[in-house]
C-alpha cells in the first residue's frame, strides 16, 4: 500500500492532485474507509473529518498515521482512547435529573465532552430548536470539587427540565 503523508487540516480526493502537505489523492476503497472510521468516531463526539463533497475531505485536528484497512476492536479502542481520550463507555452515572445523580462523561478532551453533552440531550430530548430550547447553562464546583455543568431545556408542552453533568474528567483539562 502507498503511504500518503499529509498535514492536519489537509484535504483528501479520489480525484488526481498534486500531492503535498496539504492535499492528497486516496484511492475510493481509502476514501469510503476514512468516511466510515470518521462516522464510529462521530458516535463518541469524536471528529477526525470533515466531507466536503463525494470527492474531498478534510482532515480535522488530527495527528498520526491512519491506515487503511480493518482494524481489530483493540485497534479501534486504542484509537478512540488516543484521539477522543475516551475509555469504556462515554456515559455512566445517573439519569441526570439530579445534582446527585449526574450523568458522567467519560472522556479527557474538552471537544469531545462538549459534543457528548449535546448528544446526549439530543438522544434524550430531541432536536434542539424543534423539541426543546436551551433557557440557561451553568457550570459549578460540588464542595469536594466536583466540576459539574447544568442545563435548563425548555419545552414548548411541558415544564422545563434540568439537567446536570459531571464534567470532571475534561472540563479545563486541555
Amino acid at each position: 500500500m502507498k503511504s500518503v503523508v499529509v498535514r492536519e487540516y489537509a484535504r483528501l480526493t479520489t480525484d488526481p492532485v498534486e500531492a503535498t502537505l496539504d492535499q492528497a489523492t486516496i484511492t475510493p476503497s481509502a476514501f469510503e474507509w476514512l468516511c466510515n472510521l470518521s462516522a464510529s468516531f462521530s458516535k463518541y463526539g469524536a471528529s477526525l473529518l470533515k466531507l466536503e463533497n463525494t470527492h474531498w475531505l478534510r482532515l480535522d485536528n488530527y495527528v498520526g498515521v491512519v491506515e487503511g484497512g480493518r482494524l481489530s476492536k483493540d485497534e479501534a479502542e486504542f484509537v478512540l482512547t488516543s484521539i477522543a481520550g475516551i475509555s469504556g463507555p462515554l456515559y455512566s452515572g445517573g439519569d441526570g435529573y439530579s445534582s446527585d445523580d449526574p450523568v458522567v462523561i467519560n472522556c479527557s478532551i474538552t471537544s469531545v465532552g462538549i459534543n457528548a453533552e449535546r448528544r446526549w440531550l439530543t438522544d434524550s430530548f430531541g432536536t434542539e430548536g424543534t423539541h426543546w430550547k436551551l433557557k440557561f447553562r451553568s457550570h459549578g464546583y460540588r464542595p469536594n470539587g466536583q466540576a459539574f455543568e447544568t442545563f435548563v431545556l425548555q419545552f414548548p408542552d411541558r415544564e422545563d427540565v434540568s439537567i446536570h453533568f459531571d464534567i470532571s474528567q475534561w472540563y479545563l483539562k486541555n
